[in-house]
């Protein structure tokens, strides 16, 4: 699924069908299409595939809370692992995030016991 543009297109601003948002058209990015219209070449600007954004982000935070222990990356790291699911290209990303998030998690609760049990008894 694409964005179907012509020649004279090219260096502008395309519009997102989806959301709305605004993005410029590189030549780069486009790529020649069938051309049904016979009005000049057409070309198809391929549209972003959802939840990278979200698939790299649970990487990062379940990485994160995993070696920190930190609950809350952990926390966020499980919420974008399933949201980035989503993602055909980095659906391996996303596992990982979500994995490592879920171990995080219980490691996070553990240190929290520890370090409270520890101040507990050197009082």
């Amino acid at each position: 699924m694409g964005l179907a543009v012509t020649e004279t297109d090219m260096g502008k601003q395309g519009k997102c069908s989806r959301c709305g948002a605004e993005f410029p058209i590189a030549p780069s990015a486009i790529q020649p299409a069938s051309n049904s219209t016979g009005v000049g070449r057409v070309f198809v600007v391929p549209a972003p595939e959802p939840g990278q954004g979200h698939a790299t982000a649970a990487l990062v935070l379940g990485l994160l809370g995993m070696l920190l222990g930190s609950f809350t990356l952990s926390i966020l790291g499980i919420i974008f692992g399933s949201l980035g699911l989503k993602s055909f290209s980095r659906h391996g990303q996303a596992v990982a995030g979500l994995t490592m998030g879920c171990i995080g998690l219980p490691l996070a609760i553990l240190a929290k016991f520890l370090s409270v049990g520890f101040c507990c008894f050197t009082l």
